[in-house]
């Protein structure tokens, strides 16, 4: 396999941002007594604010509940922000330093906004220097539309078939096999379903596995 580029998605894959803000968001509605908050976030993850929108207007109950827990949730980021890799996923500094060491292109390829995005990677510990980075804010289509890895592969000006992308999610999954790549997926919150399965090419527990499966698959 020809591997140019590796192509990772930011929350719940890199770092466990996904489990902070979902738990955060599930607090909120039990102390409001609202039902079904699991199976609303679920399908929110992953996807950018078209997504957020579209599953919003179908759940407008839950349109109380997102101020309160943006506010502790960005509280308690603030307060991981403050010391290096506290919120790094297991692997993530052993991967991205094997990744360097054999000169391999890196890129963030996220659907959250730039600051954000930018904000958690000068938290790692050592920095490490990404070839590009592409945020939520600056496509105009949220995955699993492919914009985002395109517009990634176009600036790392590196064939798409060449890229290997890294994600947790299912929309970020299609997103990726809808651009062309090769994609890992490493769950973290999001249930397995039917199309979900379908568009998984390599599915591995952790990303520690990643540098074994480069070791053998990358040309």
């Amino acid at each position: 396999m020809k591997i140019e580029a590796v192509i990772f998605d930011l929350d719940g894959l890199m770092i466990d941002s996904e489990r902070l803000t979902r738990n955060t968001f599930l607090e909120v509605c039990d102390e409001m007594n609202i039902v079904g908050g699991n199976e609303y976030y679920n399908q929110l993850i992953g996807g950018g604010d078209d997504i957020f929108d579209a599953v919003a207007a179908k759940y407008p109950q839950f349109d109380c509940v997102w101020p309160i827990a943006n506010i502790r949730r960005n509280a308690e980021m603030e307060k991981r922000w403050k010391v290096k890799n506290s919120l790094n996923r297991p692997g993530l500094i052993e991967l991205l330093t094997y990744l360097k060491n054999i000169k391999m292109s890196m890129a963030v390829a996220s659907s959250s906004p730039i600051d954000y995005v930018l904000k958690n990677i000068r938290n790692f510990d050592p920095y490490f220097e990404f070839d590009t980075v592409t945020a939520g804010d600056q496509v105009k289509k949220a995955k699993p539309d492919p914009e985002v890895f395109l517009k990634t592969a176009q600036k790392l000006n590196i064939d798409p078939r060449y890229c290997l992308v890294i994600e947790d999610s299912k929309l970020g999954t299609i997103a990726a096999k809808r651009a062309g790549m090769h994609c890992i997926t490493i769950l973290d919150l999001v249930q397995m379903d039917n199309e979900f399965k379908n568009a998984i090419d390599f599915q591995l527990d952790s990303l520690l596995d990643v540098i074994d499966f480069l070791k053998q698959n990358h040309e």
